[in-house]
């Protein structure tokens, strides 16, 4: 909010008063502070246009934290306005960061290959037959590494999800397996997600080998640092899918590898930065925990981790996981009447 009060003051410096009046009054009244001075009827424009502020509020703040992308689009006015000195030092600043940085980011591929096409446009103009040969290589190589990455992804989801039955593809997985295979050093070196994504697929197709599931726990346990927290949470999420999967198909074994996973992510903060957890999940977390004993576990994560649900779904999943916390204690009514409302599906 202290952020936002001052992203808002310097926006609306000088211009639409009202809107500012509105959010100083709805701060102050949020703080507790005296708002005797501040009008307290304000019109619905004042409030769609303090509403629009908060979504410039939103992008600037992302923006502010991807110096990646903004870089981008300032290279990219360099360009067409043909500052060439600063758009050549931009642009070997930003090859050097992306060098540096790209295994911690997410959408590290497509970052790199707009930064790939700026440069291809810089000297596609010039003629510079030499520089475009280069470049065309580079080009290459990032739409191999984005054909692998989709590839993996792609795997996984059909497995997972079944979401194949009306898609046509050209990808031979066979081949990207053996690929990837020949060159596991350098992906697991300089291409973490990929790997990461690879080892996720092998346990999709050796279930009953335990060999992956271990290779993905330890890989991304040394790894997670390179790797963003998008993906960890999906790793993790996907291991609980397959265990859950597991599990109910009669590997109960799999059932103390899920709680020593869940107990992981929770000791080492990483459960913190789960967001729109899939409820099948976060109730499975909670019935494990039950499940063993772990009472202080299942109410933490009811009312410290709830916000990791989506909302619409918040209230009726933590009505079944309390009503389960009811009936391991013996409390069938208050389970039965926890209950009553809830939507199974």
């Amino acid at each position: 909010m202290k952020s936002f009060d001052s992203f808002i003051s310097c926006s609306l410096n000088g211009k639409k008063s009202d809107v500012l009046d509105f959010w100083k009054y709805k701060y102050s009244e949020s703080l507790g502070l005296p708002t005797d001075a501040l009008q307290k009827s304000f019109s619905r424009k004042t409030q769609s246009d303090f509403n629009k502020q908060i979504e410039k509020f939103f992008v600037w703040k992302g923006l502010e934290s991807d110096d990646f992308s903004k870089n981008i689009i300032l290279l990219s006015e360099f360009r067409k306005r043909n500052i060439e000195k600063y758009f050549e030092k931009l642009l070997c600043e930003l090859k050097k960061y992306n060098n540096k940085h790209s295994k911690k980011s997410f959408p590290v591929y497509t970052n790199w290959l707009k930064l790939n096409l700026e440069e291809y446009f810089h000297y596609y103009c010039r003629s510079d037959v030499k520089k475009l040969n280069e470049n065309y290589k580079e080009h290459i190589k990032i739409l191999e590494f984005l054909a692998l990455k989709g590839s993996m992804f792609s795997f996984i989801n059909e497995k997972i999800y079944g979401l194949n039955d009306d898609i046509k593809k050209l990808i031979n997985y066979d081949m990207v397996f053996s690929y990837l295979e020949k060159n596991s050093l350098e992906l697991k070196r300089n291409h973490p997600s990929i790997w990461i994504l690879y080892l996720l697929s092998k346990i999709n197709i050796e279930s009953n080998n335990d060999k992956y599931l271990r290779a993905v726990i330890g890989f991304i346990k040394k790894n997670q640092l390179n790797v963003a927290d998008e993906l960890i949470q999906l790793v993790y999420e996907t291991l609980f899918r397959i265990l859950i999967y597991k599990i109910n198909y009669g590997y109960y074994n799999d059932s103390k590898i899920f709680y020593e996973i869940l107990l992981y992510v929770e000791n080492k903060g990483i459960l913190k930065s789960f967001r729109n957890t899939q409820t099948i999940t976060y109730l499975t977390f909670v019935y494990y925990a039950i499940e063993f004993n772990n009472i202080r576990l299942a109410e933490k994560l009811i009312f410290e981790y709830n916000y990791i649900i989506t909302e619409s779904a918040r209230k009726q999943v933590l009505n079944i996981c309390l009503a389960m916390i009811a009936f391991s204690n013996g409390n069938y009514i208050k389970a039965k009447n926890l209950l009553i409302n809830v939507k199974t599906n």
